[in-house]
């Protein structure tokens, strides 16, 4: 995978990247937007982290109906996307799962 090669090969470009992982966003948000904003040292705010929570509770994922796709109906599938590529698989200890299922939504409260 060239861009995975490249970022291993650029080390001094670190400072300019940061992972963020589906699951980790869909789980907590608040908490990769404050690693974001962490990372590039970026002012973040009470009224900000409000804001986020006002808007993440009016809208919730699936508000508009839900999207199922699939590597099969783009002509992917899973074992060769996995091997093209394993380098980043491997780092993220990423799998082929036998089934994706994704919550309907997150539930967010405003505390």
């Amino acid at each position: 995978m060239v861009p995975f090669r490249y970022r291993n090969e650029h080390s001094e470009r670190e400072g300019q990247i940061i992972d963020c992982i589906y699951d980790e966003l869909f789980s907590d948000p608040i908490a990769m937007v404050r690693k974001i904003y962490e990372k590039f040292s970026l002012e973040y705010t009470d009224e900000f982290e409000q804001r986020m929570k006002v808007y993440l509770k009016n809208n919730k994922q699936g508000k508009y109906g839900r999207h199922k796709y699939s590597l099969e109906e783009y002509g992917f599938n899973g074992k060769s996307v996995y091997q093209e590529y394993r380098d980043y698989m491997e780092h993220y200890g990423f799998e082929i799962p036998d089934k994706i299922e994704r919550p309907v939504s997150f539930d967010f409260s405003l505390e």
